[in-house]
């Protein structure tokens, strides 16, 4: 969020130390400090169709996609979680947010695998791109100057797609577990990373992404790909609209 004379970065905690630690190396002239909010700063995600109304009950006004508003000390972004409405709501430790209805885990990972949200540990680390988990549009800019990251993104831009996509998955057969692969004639193509019930997000190689197909898991189950490759990069272009620097030299790995 950018708040005048800030920027506010909202992370998992288990990637702090390592985020502030590669912005730390960015900075060569620029008058810039970092500071951990972490201690005094809450957030909450208020998600649901009934979301934009709690938000404007409780703060006034409900922000429209990608905005934000700032109430005192209360900041809320716009930021679906796919085609469901919601909103981050950061608020100083101890203040009191309006009585909500709590979000069980076992509906939050059902919304993940309804939405193909990818989650830190699971879909999303150091080892994956952006543009593999399907986020060219939120996290990635296709016209802005160099910024560490870009070689590889150039790189995917140029041959047209990344080499593997996150995928929706219908399990049958005996559950698997996050972690198994995907075989395609005795060879592996892919990795599932969150399973539930009958249901998995996976990452899948991009030739054998097709919607439709059936893939199988170690252990003797099948997958049945719920996802094609609808709104990834096309061969030759980047997303409609943008463009990408014709040259580019990025040192740090994204």
């Amino acid at each position: 969020l950018h708040t005048g004379d800030a920027h506010l970065l909202d992370l998992d905690a288990p990637t702090v130390a390592d985020v502030v630690g590669r912005l730390e190396r960015t900075v060569i002239t620029e008058d810039v400090t970092f500071r951990d909010l972490g201690a005094g700063l809450a957030r909450l995600t208020v998600a649901g169709a009934g979301a934009p109304a709690a938000i404007a009950a409780w703060i006034g006004e409900a922000p429209e996609a990608g905005r934000h508003v700032i109430r005192g000390g209360t900041r809320v972004l716009r930021r679906d979680l796919g085609s469901v409405p919601a909103y981050e709501v950061f608020l100083p430790e101890g203040d009191a947010p309006p009585e909500l209805p709590d979000l069980p885990d076992d509906a939050w990972t059902d919304l993940r695998l309804t939405e193909r949200l990818p989650a830190w540990g699971a879909e999303l680390g150091p080892d994956v791109l952006p543009l593999e988990a399907r986020l060219a549009d939120s996290a990635v800019s296709f016209s802005k100057g160099c910024f560490p990251g870009q070689e590889p993104v150039a790189m995917a831009w140029h041959r047209g797609h990344p080499a593997r996509l996150l995928v929706r998955v219908a399990l049958e057969g005996a559950l698997p577990s996050a972690g198994d692969a995907l075989q395609a004639d005795g060879r592996e193509v892919g990795r599932l990373t969150t399973v539930a019930g009958g249901r998995a997000l996976a990452y899948v190689r991009w030739d054998r992404v097709e919607e439709g197909a059936v893939l199988d898991v170690e252990g003797g189950a099948t997958a049945r790909l719920l996802d094609g490759r609808d709104g990834t990069i096309a061969p030759g272009r980047a997303p409609a609209g943008r463009g990408l620097p014709r040259r580019s030299r990025v040192d740090t790995p994204w």
